[in-house]
């Protein structure tokens, strides 16, 4: 396990879908995307200013999860692949030590 030092930052927004109003901090879909240098947190505040309207990605069945940042597909797509991977890998691990 490393040390590292990871960032998220404490941005909140408030948004309307019809005529109810939602709060909330969630930055990323996948909320544990800690960033892990200060100068890139540190601009992803400046992008987000206090009074600014901006645009918040919503799920249309359940508009209280809601969400500022999309990250690119590739990405997404990427690491389930490496997730697929590494559980298969995982498995074949253990049937093999098991298989012993």
């Amino acid at each position: 396990m490393t040390n590292a030092i990871r960032f998220l930052p404490n941005i909140s927004y408030e948004y309307h879908v019809n005529a109810a109003t939602f709060q909330s901090k969630k930055i990323y879909l996948a909320q544990d995307s800690l960033i892990s240098d200060f100068l890139s947190a540190d601009a992803l505040i400046e992008k987000y200013p206090l009074n600014k309207t901006v645009s918040v990605y919503y799920h249309p069945e359940k508009p209280g999860r809601s969400y500022l940042e999309r990250k690119d597909f590739r990405v997404v797509l990427g690491n389930l692949i490496g997730g697929a991977i590494g559980l298969f890998v995982g498995f074949a691990f253990l049937i093999q030590q098991l298989s012993r």
